[in-house]
């Protein structure tokens, strides 16, 4: 297989995020460690060591049986034991005996193409080792779209949760005020003030009272009744009880209701 260089004015990312090295040709988008990165090949099989076999690159799962493998005593990677003929005890995976090493390299064609560019060759091995990288990848990718998928719908849940709780908020508000209405309608509040016949409420069965400033000829109005400027004064039932009571030894005031 044959793969050509990008182009240098090109705006496809060419650096891989974890070594740094430029010009990569096969840059692969993975989510590693709850963020996404363009990874090399070399980087995407070291930085998943346990997911795949260090020797015949086939990618886990499912697991071989823990008599069938051996494991690397540095990165834990399980290697088939039919892939080693006589492992070192203990036992070191080809990944970690040449830890600086690249893993997947891609090799110059024979000869150059018409263009000018350095033309490389993907052989069997390396096709083998991006297969492995690509199924990672494509593993990592489905994991994270998973746990998309799960957020969004614990998300989801917890916006209908909270909008039902705002509904029944607005209910309960719109009742109490309802109540609130209909107590002032049934329980009026009793108006206060001066008249030819004395101090009398606004809502009495006797004559009509003229409400305003209290006059000259007026009986006194009860100081626990009067404003500071002698203003009418708003009063409920319990009030007025209230005052009848307080007011009852002083004989101040007229009150007639």
């Amino acid at each position: 297989m044959l793969l050509k260089p990008h182009a240098a004015n090109s705006s496809v990312t060419t650096a891989c995020g974890n070594c740094g090295m430029e010009d990569q040709l096969l840059l692969h988008n993975v989510r590693y460690r709850g963020s996404f990165r363009h990874l090399c090949t070399t980087c995407v099989l070291r930085l998943h060591p346990q997911s795949f076999c260090p020797t015949c690159f086939q990618v886990y799962p499912p697991p071989p049986p823990n008599g069938a493998v051996l494991t690397c005593v540095r990165c834990g990677s399980s290697t088939h034991s039919q892939c080693v003929s006589a492992p070192p005890k203990p036992y070191i995976c080809p990944l970690c005996v040449n830890p600086n090493a690249c893993v997947f390299k891609l090799k110059p064609a024979e000869k150059d193409n018409a263009e000018g560019l350095c033309v490389l060759m993907m052989d069997r091995d390396a096709a083998r080792k991006l297969l492995a990288a690509a199924k990672i990848v494509c593993a990592s990718l489905n994991k994270a779209a998973a746990a998309a998928k799960a957020e969004a719908e614990r998300r989801a849940k917890e916006a209908v949760l909270t909008r039902r709780k705002a509904q029944e908020a607005l209910e309960h508000l719109a009742h109490l005020m309802m109540k609130e209405k209909l107590r002032k309608r049934e329980n009026p509040p009793i108006r206060l003030g001066y008249g030819e016949g004395g101090f009398r409420g606004s809502n009495s069965k006797a004559s009509p009272v003229i409400l305003g400033t209290k006059p000259n000829s007026a009986a006194p109005l009860p100081t626990s009744m009067m404003g500071d400027a002698g203003e009418i004064v708003e009063w409920s039932d319990s009030d007025i009880d209230q005052i009848l009571f307080s007011d009852e030894d002083t004989g101040a005031g007229n009150l007639d209701f």
